[in-house]
């Protein structure tokens, strides 16, 4: 297949969110990468000096090799630049080794990687390098190129992976994961602020285990597919797509949960497939705007048993008066969904009900919706760039060998970017720098950071220390380092103060608590108003007495505490993403604290979700989206005098069969189950009088393809079931408004 070209990327309209109106594709034009102008620093090895010349005639392939092999596992490289420029690409580049924690950085919309190779070629393979960046890159197939990047490991399991600020462009697939025959899996990928353009397939998801695929921000136009998961699973927050030939987003073998929030579609031929074959896929659809689609069979057509969630979702200028959801499960299968507040204009009713379903309405909450009919475009053409580089080597004489200590050097670093302001940056190299006491952050207007996993502080000081102390940050960043803390007594950064115009940024943090009970990133003890805004963080956080402050984390890999009695709970603390393993409790709740998590990942766990009553009286809530639920212990959930509601919605509970759902305590807690899954055997039960179950459109599921055996799980309802219902969806809507301001920048 030859694509027609995209030969430049047109400029739109405003820099910033717009507002849709019905016939917006028509009249707008296709957005830019931001322009990235980094000033080079230290540690980044420079295509250019290395032979490239970027001046789109030259064969840059041999240069850029020699430095991606710097990258390898015996390089002692982790950072690739590209200045602006056009790269001729005639063969297959590749980063190979079991390496990580590389870095490859262009200027955005001025950095283009262009295909001139063999039709069909791949420009970009990345054989099992794991926590990696790709940030300011185009790849322009050409209408030649098979596939602009490629993950496909021999090696080892390749995770937490970001591309951030790429484009993809005129290729058969613009990231292609396990399309060909790979050994180890790749997961855990954050797509962010990312353009998808004229692609057969812009980003394929091949095999099992090609889990946790997370997309923020991304645009996508004039694709076959913008998002084809075969056999892995997404969760899509805050995306666009135009004109897609085929479908926006494909799910053709579904396993695990998946998501689709605040997103918007205009002019495609449809917004959503789901299987066909009649099997379980737990998915959620929570307030997307979908306009203009042109298939005359509906604009979702979900073949599935489900469970699906669908709210909040607005259906505009339809081709006819079909549905625009049509359940086209077998009458083999029954299918359950699940609806509130959705809209339909033009259409005989909103749903297709098919050969064998169920539907039931949810009530409309008192939280309205983000997106309506006005739709937004979320893709952003600027981006926030630190401004002077301090380097702790070349400035501040910091050692970064892993022998000598440096921690004055980078105290001094530090208090100079706050002295500096403006955005200056308080630069660690990639290195291992010794720290032996607490480095105190505070001030104002700066940023603290590195190149990535690779820039690492190694803690040396005493057993119950705190590396970092921030105390009433004013717009700070810290970002791109890791941390090695030597004893789970030791808090990687600990949060305090008592201002309340208290901001920060924390992102792509690799700290303590992944794997074990270390502190990790401690907020203790925050007041009304200060705010606090994660990226991707892997490591433990533990949010403590801090209920008056707002919390945002777009990316969570670890275990989360949230404790603390501190009144009132005023605040907000929420999660686009929270992913965990090997801890006792995925997420430990205490003191009958509040918690809303839009999509969640766990295994290997003891146990999936302590909830507490603890010091404080007083009804909270817990709520949690599509989930997949893997623990070793059957008591799966724990719930000790929580007073409140906890609310579990497309949750496949995967293992162990069956789960016990275990309560003790006098203080009245109403566990809400809709749209839920569990293998093979139902939920057991041991529980006090204090405890209420309800349980709607949940399923029993097994693999028995095509004899499932799968049925439906008795509807328990009771006179406060609608309304707790309400109020829990209330709760994803208020964390869309969250992500809206903090993700967004939106008033």
């Amino acid at each position: 297949m030859r694509l027609t070209q995209y030969s430049s990327l047109r400029r739109l309209a405003s820099i910033t969110l717009l507002a849709l109106s019905a016939s917006f594709s028509e009249a707008a034009e296709l957005p830019k990468l931001p322009q990235l102008n980094w000033e080079q620093r230290s540690d980044w090895l420079n295509v250019k000096d290395l032979g490239a010349k970027g001046d789109g005639v030259a064969d840059d392939t041999a240069a850029i090799q020699s430095a991606y092999d710097e990258m390898g596992a015996t390089g002692t490289k982790r950072v690739v630049y590209f200045p602006p420029g056009r790269y001729r690409i005639t063969s297959t580049l590749t980063i190979t080794g079991d390496t990580s924690g590389i870095y490859i950085v262009g200027h955005g919309r001025d950095t283009i990687l262009e295909w001139d190779g063999e039709a069909g070629g791949s420009m970009y393979w990345s054989n099992g390098v794991h926590r990696t960046r790709y940030e300011g890159l185009t790849y322009d197939g050409k209408g030649k190129a098979g596939i602009g990047s490629e993950h496909r490991s021999m090696m080892r399991y390749e995770t937490h992976i970001i591309y951030e600020n790429c484009a993809f462009m005129n290729l058969e697939y613009g990231i292609a994961v396990s399309k060909n025959k790979r050994e180890k899996a790749s997961a855990e990928f954050w797509y962010k602020n990312c353009l998808f353009l004229n692609n057969k397939t812009a980003v394929l998801f091949g095999e099992y285990n090609d889990y946790d695929n997370l997309f923020l921000g991304c645009y996508f136009a004039d694709n076959d597919i913008a998002i084809h998961s075969r056999r892995g699973h997404t969760h899509i927050w805050n995306c666009n797509f135009y004109r897609s030939r085929r479908s926006d987003v494909v799910v053709s073998n579904p396993q695990h949960p998946g998501s689709l929030r605040w997103c918007t579609s205009e002019g495609s031929n449809r917004f959503l497939e789901v299987g066909d074959k009649g099997r379980h896929q737990a998915f959620t659809i929570q307030d997307c705007r979908i306009s203009s689609w042109k298939n005359p069979e509906g604009a979702l057509r979900l073949a599935t048993r489900g469970p699906t969630l669908i709210w909040d979702t607005v259906f505009l200028n339809p081709p006819n008066d079909t549905p625009p959801i049509v359940l086209a499960n077998p009458a083999s299968t029954k299918q359950e969904l699940l609806v509130s507040n959705n809209q339909s204009s033009g259409t005989t009713a909103l749903v297709e009900k098919g050969v064998n379903s169920v539907v039931t309405e949810i009530p409309t909450g008192k939280v309205a919706p983000l997106l309506g009919e006005k739709g937004m475009v979320f893709f952003r053409e600027t981006a926030a760039l630190p401004g002077k580089v301090l380097d702790a080597r070349k400035d501040f004489g910091a050692a970064g060998d892993g022998k000598n200590d440096d921690t004055q050097a980078l105290q001094n670093l530090i208090n100079a970017a706050r002295e500096a302001g403006g955005g200056a940056i308080a630069y660690m190299p990639t290195g291992k720098y010794l720290v032996s006491r607490t480095l105190d952050i505070s001030g104002a207007d700066y940023y603290i950071g590195g190149s990535g996993l690779r820039s690492q502080l190694i803690w040396k000081g005493e057993s119950d220390g705190v590396m970092m102390a921030v105390k009433d940050p004013k717009r700070i960043t810290i970002e791109h380092l890791g941390f090695t803390n030597g004893a789970e007594t030791v808090s990687t950064i600990r949060q305090t103060g008592s201002e309340a115009e208290a901001s920060i940024y924390y992102n792509g943090l690799y700290v303590s608590g992944i794997f074990d009970s270390s502190p990790g990133l401690e907020l203790i003890n925050l007041p009304t108003g200060a705010k606090v805004h994660i990226g991707q963080l892997s490591g433990g956080i533990r949010i403590a007495d801090s209920a008056q402050a707002t919390v945002l984390t777009a990316i969570h890999y670890g275990q989360a505490i949230i404790e603390g009695d501190k009144l009132p709970k005023t605040g907000f603390v929420g999660f686009l993403f929270h992913n965990d393993a090997k801890s006792a409790y995925a997420l430990t709740v205490r003191d009958n604290q509040d918690v809303v998590i839009a999509d969640l990942y766990n295994e290997q766990n003891t146990r999936f979700l302590l909830a507490e009553g603890g010091k404080r009286a007083g009804a909270g809530h817990i709520s949690i989206g599509g989930s997949k639920i893997g623990v070793e212990d059957p008591q799966v959930i724990t719930i000790n005098n929580y007073e409140g509601r906890i609310w579990i919605g497309a949750g496949f509970f995967n293992e162990p069969s069956p789960v016990t759902i275990f309560q003790t305590g006098t203080r009245p807690v109403s566990l809400l189950l809709f749209g839920s899954s569990f293998w093979q055997n139902a939920p057991l039960f041991e529980t006090t009088s204090s405890f209420t179950l309800s349980q709607v459109g949940c399923m029993l599921i097994a693999n028995d393809y095509p004899n499932y055996g799968e049925q439906s799980l008795p509807q328990l309802l009771n006179e406060d079931t609608m309304r707790l219902a309400a109020d829990s969806l209330d709760d994803f809507r208020r964390l869309g408004e969250i992500n809206l301001k903090m993700n967004f920048g939106q008033p």
